[in-house]
């Protein structure tokens, strides 16, 4: 399988690509560290991760999975 998973905040501003057209295995787990792709800490709050898989029979399955980035007072 192929996979495309970005990050996007709240606002749909694009904050990271996670992966680009990258092979995975089926059940694959994806971690994301919580920075941006200019190596920033993400700020506290919503984000949506719109995830693309593409199999070998080039059927496509789109995904919109949430994160919540959280911080310690």
């Amino acid at each position: 399988m192929v996979a495309s998973i970005r990050i996007l905040d709240a606002q749909g501003r694009p904050i990271r690509k996670l992966l680009n057209q990258q092979t995975i295995a089926q059940g694959a787990f994806i971690n994301w560290d919580g920075l941006g792709d200019n190596g920033e800490k993400a700020r506290v709050g919503y984000y949506l991760l719109p995830i693309e898989v593409f199999d070998l029979n080039g059927q496509v399955q789109r995904l919109q999975m949430k994160a919540v980035v959280g911080a310690k007072f």
